[in-house]
């Protein structure tokens, strides 16, 4: 038994995967769970910081997808930060705004989750436990059902990826054995792996859901300390190319 000096990992839900999807949505941006701060409840990690993020998908200040795609675009959608301007700008809104226009919308894989003993704090995915009894997957399936629209799904990572298709595509998708998903993941992640020059803008699989056929690409992860010696600049033409390029 635990003593009470010693803490217990407890059980985070996930904020922002019940935001509805646009039905005109063309890009799904998929990544794994947020950091601990922006989990509910709320209250046991005080929440997402007032100067410093913004309560939506990747919103740390840390993190830099929202630049990425700021820049993929060539549009200026936020103050710069720390300015009169950005402490009063309704960042949330401004997001949700950017999305709808550009038909873009977000989800993680990961629906409720647990971090491993000793880490309640961090944000690396390392330090979630897939495996607890507890954690429960988004039901993919009928995500992309709800986008009758979608023609790419891009990841923030090759873990998101790992986890989408080998936990969360199994979540209420029928057992007939007609999709190996896992088999898919591994020949497209063994090719990615042998490419080199511009493989971070090719696209790793392609799947039918639904009638709809899908491309699946893996883009450079916008945490700052996993961009795996990637520049701004490049990252911004990676995301420029898989998001915005020829939809």
């Amino acid at each position: 038994m635990d003593s009470p000096s010693e803490s217990v990992p407890s059980l985070e839900t996930h904020p922002y995967n019940c935001h509805a999807i646009p039905q005109a949505t063309r890009v799904l941006i998929v990544g794994t769970a947020p950091p601990p701060r922006f989990s509910l409840p709320r209250a046991q990690h005080a929440g997402p910081k007032k100067d410093f993020d913004a309560d939506f998908f990747y919103g740390s200040g840390s993190n830099y997808l929202w630049l990425y795609l700021e820049k993929a675009t060539g549009e200026q959608v936020f103050a710069n930060p720390g300015s009169p301007e950005a402490a009063a700008e309704p960042t949330e809104y401004l997001m949700h705004d950017f999305l709808r226009r550009h038909r873009i919308w977000m989800r993680d894989v990961l629906q409720t989750y647990k971090r491993k003993k000793g880490h309640e704090a961090s944000s690396s995915d390392e330090h979630i436990d897939i495996n607890n009894r507890e954690t429960t997957f988004l039901n993919f399936p009928a995500v992309l059902e709800a986008a009758p629209n979608l023609s790419r799904v891009v990841f923030t990572s090759v873990r998101a990826a790992d986890w989408f298709f080998n936990r969360a595509l199994a979540v209420g998708a029928a057992s007939d054995g007609s999709q190996n998903y896992r088999q898919m993941f591994v020949a497209a992640n063994s090719a990615r792996s042998e490419r080199s020059g511009r493989r971070q803008v090719e696209q790793f699989c392609e799947a039918e859901f639904n009638g709809m056929v899908i491309g699946f690409y893996v883009a450079p992860s916008p945490s700052g300390s996993a961009r795996h010696g990637l520049n701004t600049g490049q990252c911004v033409e990676i995301y420029r190319s898989i998001i915005f390029d020829n939809r």
